[in-house]
């Protein structure tokens, strides 16, 4: 008996219809995918836009900050510059004022006679000017003692001068002692002291004299004090004593030394006398003490000057 057969045009019909759908959805699903590429595509795009957007940004923020930076440069290397002028201008002034002031300030202490040089851009000194104190008298070998020598005198001046000017320093020496014994002798005058030129002495301070030698009867006599010289100065240009006074040097005080005091009437302690700068201690024109029995006399203390001026 001859089997039954399904009829295969339904089944291929079947199977065409099947084919169809499938087509069609894959047609839906590539146009689907094809859609969402498109989009991201185009998203991508836009978002590499605005990333090139973003680095060109960026590019002339740089060169900006590029331009700044060179500008600053230029700037701190000319305020540096500027400043480094201003502090060399500083420096030279000050040291310009420095020489000013020390050239027109200053003092000097003469111990032995020589020339000075007023300095530069000095036009007003003030002087104190000891004579040199007279040697003390020798004492007799058996009784009496020596005279004191007597002091020497002190001059104070303020004198206008002249930068360049030479002036002429002399210091008085100190007297010398007499010798004691059988026949004892006298003590020397001290020297005079004086601040001049070849014209003459704006200052000048005569010695103490010396004391005398004892006898066989008597004490030997004190020398005088030395005293104050009147200024002997014709006119010189841009030269001229302002102001002097003086102080007689102290007698001799026998076996004891005598010396003036450092200011005379007129310029004490109250007046506007002013020394620059400290004056140093000095024994100067004393006057010799006088020789005990059968002793030497002492030595008179030399003369000094000071000078200063800038006060």
């Amino acid at each position: 008996m001859l089997g039954v057969f399904p009829d295969t045009s339904i089944i291929d019909k079947e199977l065409k219809e099947i084919d169809a759908i499938l087509n069609a959805i894959n047609d839906e699903l590539n146009n689907i995918n094809s859609q969402r590429l498109s989009n991201i595509q185009s998203q991508l795009q836009a978002i590499n836009s605005e990333l090139n957007s973003i680095n060109s940004a960026i590019n002339n923020t740089n060169s900006e900050l590029d331009t700044i930076n060179s500008e600053l440069d230029t700037i701190n290397n000319q305020s540096l510059s500027n400043i480094q002028s201003q502090l060399t201008s500083i420096e030279n002034t000050l040291s310009s004022l420095q020489s000013q002031y020390s050239s027109r300030h200053g003092n000097v202490i003469f111990t032995s006679s020589q020339n000075w040089t007023v300095p530069s851009g000095v036009y007003k000194i003030k002087v104190i000017a000891y004579g040199g104190g007279g040697g003390g008298g020798g004492g007799y070998s058996t009784t009496y003692t020596g005279g004191g020598g007597g002091a020497g005198a002190v001059v104070y001046a303020e004198i206008a001068v002249t930068p360049g000017a030479s002036l002429s320093i002399t210091v008085g020496a100190g007297g010398s002692p007499g010798a004691g014994g059988a026949n004892p002798t006298a003590g020397a005058a001290g020297g005079y002291t004086g601040v001049g030129t070849s014209y003459g002495w704006y200052v000048l301070a005569w010695p103490g004299g010396g004391g005398g030698a004892a006898t066989s009867t008597a004490n030997g006599a004190n020398g005088n004090g030395g005293t104050p010289a009147n200024p002997n100065i014709p006119p010189e240009a841009g030269m001229a004593l302002l102001t002097t006074y003086g102080l007689n040097g102290t007698g001799g005080v026998g076996t004891d030394v005598a010396e003036p005091s450092l200011f005379a009437p007129g310029f004490t302690t109250s007046s506007n006398l002013v020394i620059y700068g400290e004056v140093p201690s000095y024994a100067t024109a004393q006057g010799g003490g006088g020789g005990a029995v059968n002793s030497n006399g002492q030595a008179g203390s030399p003369g000094i000057v000071f000078i200063w001026w800038g006060d």
